[in-house]
Parts: structure tokens; sequence; C-alpha cells
């Protein structure tokens, strides 16, 4: 296979070496191209397009879906597509698509402040998330009682039961492909003295084995999303389990370095897997 990996000099700089050497034992040629500054036109000459970049870039993505979706089966093989990349990185079309599976969620608008207060006045924190954002970027944890129209302002927001991580975050990395769900690694982040996991804190990795209930519940979001390779962030009280977020660009070192689990090496089994019946549909 001809990889195309799509990456950021911002971020993902402990996966990429992992990917890369994974995909020399493999066999597998790639090129890496910084910032999505290369016409999605070039990319149509790869057999895999894969995106580690966590940049938010409508054009691009909807240029590159309109490009691939003209070939059809001549096409490359997109991890992710692009539309369910731009449905990860924005939480009111995350919301839309999946949000029965969220706490409860009432997206702000500037003028429906009234149901907002109705929807929360028995808590003592809300969450407030800003509709775009990777790896739990722009959201912030507020008392009920600093709740406000000043505070939330003008512009869309979600605003999110706040449930306390009291045995951790749960983390589910999901390979999901030809209608089938297949778990990569199963843990939970626990942070320590702090209301979240994620940037500003530090979390102890514990390995979990999953119960039916969650197993049910990733698949559900896994197919709903339609994410090949999905980061799904879950909170479980009293054996209910709660979305939190869906991540387009997972960590793989994670799996790696503190599971001694080859995350790389599965996601590219996955991508000769769907690439092998590809090139049969051609014959």
């Amino acid at each position: 296979m001809y990889v195309a990996i799509l990456t950021s000099t911002n971020f993902d700089n402990t996966n990429q070496p992992l990917i890369k050497d994974e995909l020399k034992k493999s066999g597998h040629r790639y090129k890496e191209f910084k910032n999505l500054e290369v016409p999605p036109n070039e990319l149509l000459n790869f057999d895999i397009v894969w995106d580690r970049s966590a940049i938010i870039n409508d054009l691009f993505f909807e240029s590159l879906e309109k490009l691939v979706s003209s070939r059809d089966i001549n096409s490359p093989i997109l991890i992710n597509s692009p539309q369910s990349i731009m449905n990860s990185y924005d939480k009111i079309r995350t919301h839309h698509l999946i949000g029965e599976y969220s706490p409860t969620t009432i997206i702000y608008n500037g003028t429906n402040f009234d149901d907002v207060v109705n929807a929360f006045s028995q808590e003592e924190y809300i969450v407030i998330k800003q509709p775009r954002g990777w790896q739990a970027s722009g959201v912030e944890r507020i008392l009920f009682t600093e709740l406000s129209q000043t505070a939330l302002g003008k512009e869309p927001v979600l605003i999110q039961k706040y449930i306390e991580p009291k045995e951790g975050v749960s983390r589910a990395l999901i390979l999901c492909y030809d209608n089938k769900v297949e778990p990569i690694a199963w843990y939970n982040r626990v942070p320590d003295n702090h209301w979240r996991t994620g940037p500003g804190s530090n979390s102890e990795i514990v390995q979990i084995t999953p119960t039916d209930s969650m197993r049910e519940f990733i698949s559900k979001i896994s197919l709903k999303s339609g994410l090949f390779l999905n980061g799904i962030d879950y909170i479980s009280i009293g054996g209910k389990h709660f979305l939190l977020e869906v991540n387009s660009v997972p960590r793989l070192s994670t799996s790696v370095h503190q599971l001694g689990i080859n995350a790389p090496r599965r996601c590219i089994l996955a991508m000769e897997e769907i690439h092998a019946k590809r090139k049969k549909r051609k014959l």
C-alpha cells in the first residue's frame, strides 16, 4: 500500500514515529503531508489517506470528500472519512448525531437561557463546551451559581450535566469497518485530584475488561459515528454509560507504551484487509 499521512506540527508528535515505523515493518510506502498544506487532488494517487492532523478545516475535508466520491472505487481509502472527521470536531454535529448517549445537554443559542436554567437548576456544576475543538480544548466547568447570559456569550455553546469521574474516564479505542466493531484497547484514565482528564491533569492508566453493556454502548456509538478509527470517551455510573466525546485522531501511544498493545499495527492490518477487498472489486 502507498499511504498518505496527514500530520500537524502541533499535534501527535509521539504517535507519528510509531505509525511510520510500523508501516515500514509492514512493507508499505508512505508520504507525510504537514498541516494539510497539500491540494486534495494530489492525494488521489494514494491507496490510503490517513488523517492524523487534528486540524479543523472544513474547506479541505469537503473538497477531499467531493473528489473521492466522484471517483468511487478508484478513490483512495480515507481514514477517517471527511464527513465523520468534521462531525467529530464539531460538537454540535456530534450532538445531533449521537447526543442521545450523552449526559443531559442543551445547545445554548443566545435566546434560550431559561431552558438552560430549567435543565440544570438542581446541579452544583455544569460543563460548557465550545462547539469546535480537539482533545478536550474549549471545555470548562463552572458552578451553576456562576451561570449567566454574559458568561455564555452570544455564540452557540453546549451546556452539559457534569458527572464526576470518581472511577475515571473510560477510553475505548475502536476500529469500525464493514459494519463490524473491533476494540483495540479499553482502559480508564483516573485523574489525580482534578475534575477531568486531559489538559491540566495527570491520569493513571488502568486497563479494563469491558462489560456486555459497555460493548453494546460502544458498538452503537461506533456504528453511528462512522469513524474507522475512533477514541470514544465515556463515563460509567451505576451500570449506566454516558458519552463524553468521540475522537477521530486518538492517541495510539498510550496503548503501545502503557498497555503493550501494538495499536498502529492493528490499524494497518484493518487497512490491509479493506485494501485487499477493494483490489478484488476492481478485477
